[in-house]
């Protein structure tokens, strides 16, 4: 009898041991990220600065409603926001055409449309590039009404 007392005391010493680790080291690692949080990013971080210097610009899709167009600028909303977005003399305008089927081999390509065809109340993708804080729109997608 003795020997299974103390069994059941070490187990019992052993699963306390634990969940008192657990909490411990819960609370260490709430303590590291609310109290350094600048050296968590930096430790996990592919942005540290030695690498952004290898990034010479980003590249992003920008989704919306065309609600105002200003010489080569568009505006578009969309969740209640607006964004600006200014479009280079080459970017490429393409209507968005929804999958058709098509002979086997046969291959159509939609044609690109100007810039003047784009109308405020289109749904648009546009291309963008972003440096040095500056944004330039350089592909669009026009989807249908």
């Amino acid at each position: 009898m003795p020997k299974k007392n103390l069994i059941v005391a070490i187990v019992i010493s052993l699963i306390l041991g634990i969940i008192l680790g657990y909490f411990l080291g819960l609370k260490k690692s709430k303590q590291i990220i609310l109290e350094k949080p600048q050296e968590r990013l930096q430790e996990n971080n592919f942005l540290i600065p030695g690498r952004l210097k290898m990034i010479h610009d980003w590249t992003a899709v920008a989704s919306g409603k065309i609600t105002k167009i200003s010489d080569r600028v568009l505006t578009l909303v969309a969740n209640g926001n607006n964004l600006e977005i200014p479009i280079t003399e080459g970017a490429k305008i393409i209507p968005f055409v929804p999958g058709t089927p098509r002979e086997e081999g046969e291959k159509e390509a939609p044609k690109e449309i100007e810039f003047k065809d784009l109308k405020i109340g289109n749904r648009v993708d546009v291309l963008i590039t972003i440096k040095d804080s500056e944004l330039k729109g350089f592909h669009i997608i026009v989807f249908p009404e």
